[in-house]
């Protein structure tokens, strides 16, 4: 019988065999599934096709935002969720906290502050010279030449140079293939084996270049040794070792400075970008904070990061610009720093929902 079938007839059967399947599973999905109580979109309960859309196209946060306005404060966005933990996280995590605590952010403060000037500087010059320029490459360029200097002991010299390094547009480029990829590779299991198996080489070949960059810079720096000041994230790190406590292997070092260079870098640049255009579109909220930091402040040379963490309205502007769309929210689409403040029209504002750092035991160690 099978001699006598076609092979559009084969293929045919199997395609009806795999709809039947995907059918038969959304509708287990829908009306049998753990999760079945919670309301949303039935698609949405049926098949991860419009949460893996949204975040394909990068509009994630306003379909939460959308299903949650339709359907209330707990809602069911897709057929599933998954989330791990592990004590070795942990082990790891504790080991790098002192590298991101009040205490560290002090004795890095000259660090930052030198950045900044420079940044300030070079802004001037341009602004003088009537040169447009792009916010969001001259905020990357000063996250990277900072992150650089606190991971690796120096800077990739990216403001010197008014451009990306080659380094950073290699991080770019993988951080964006491996977003589209992750759609595929955390949702369809197999096909991801089948793409993995087809770009294994590219995708192993980029992976390794990024990984051996960031071991050649670990290396150069663990040479230098400890400084006694204790001010870049090494020194810290090794300040633990020196106390007994149990470090980390080589490969943890090179992973982990892997790891800040994309995580330290390019999401900051991003908040400065967000609030810098959101103050532009907001004359009378950038007169407020203008008003509070020259108030606070007689020069430049004054700053400190002590003194900034105490400035009310610039803390509610960052919040603002990092916040996103909270259970019970008031204009979401909007951008008001005073929601942050004593204003009576945010009080039943829910804003134990606010962590745009994530929340326990995996929440971004550098978000202070």
């Amino acid at each position: 019988m099978l001699d006598n079938l076609s092979l559009i007839q084969v293929l045919s059967v199997a395609i009806l065999l795999v709809f039947a399947r995907w059918v038969v599973r959304g509708i287990y999905r829908v009306y049998f599934h753990p999760l079945r109580k919670f309301p949303g979109p039935k698609f949405s309960a049926f098949t991860r096709i419009p949460h893996l859309k949204a975040v394909g196209s990068g509009r994630v946060q306003q379909y939460t935002a959308e299903i949650h306005e339709k359907f209330g404060d707990v809602v069911r966005i897709s057929p599933d969720v998954t989330t791990e933990d592990n004590a070795e996280h942990a082990r790891k995590r504790k080991i790098f906290s002192p590298a991101f605590s009040d205490r560290a952010l002090t004795a890095q403060a000259p660090l930052f502050l030198r950045y900044a000037d420079q940044l300030v500087r070079l802004l001037k010059e341009g602004a003088e010279q009537g040169t447009k320029l792009d916010m969001v490459r001259w905020y990357n360029f000063t996250t990277f030449d900072v992150m650089g200097d606190l991971t690796f002991g120096e800077p990739l010299h990216m403001l010197d140079n008014a451009a990306y390094d080659p380094w950073v547009q290699a991080i770019f480029g993988g951080v964006k293939s491996n977003t589209q990829f992750s759609v595929i590779r955390n949702s369809y299991h197999t096909l991801a084996r089948i793409v993995t198996a087809m770009l294994h080489k590219t995708i192993k070949a980029k992976q390794m270049t990024h990984f051996n960059h960031s071991a050649t810079r670990v290396t150069k720096r663990l040479e230098k040794g400890r400084d006694s000041e204790g001010t870049d994230i090494w020194d810290l790190v090794l300040q633990q070792e020196e106390k007994g406590k149990t470090g980390l292997t080589r490969g943890d070092m090179d992973s982990n400075a892997e790891l800040f260079m994309i995580a330290g870098t390019e999401t900051t640049a991003t908040t400065l970008s967000g609030l810098t255009y959101l103050l532009t579109q907001h004359p009378e909220s950038m007169k407020k904070l203008a008003d509070e930091v020259r108030g606070t402040f007689d020069s430049s040379d004054a700053i400190s990061m002590e003194k900034i963490a105490h400035l009310p309205y610039l803390n509610a502007c960052l919040k603002e610009s990092l916040r996103r769309y909270p259970p019970v929210p008031v204009d979401p689409q909007k951008f008001i720093p005073e929601r942050w403040l004593d204003d009576e029209r945010f009080v039943n504002d829910q804003k134990t929902a606010f962590h745009p750092f994530s929340y326990g035991p995996r929440d971004c160690l550098g978000k202070k």
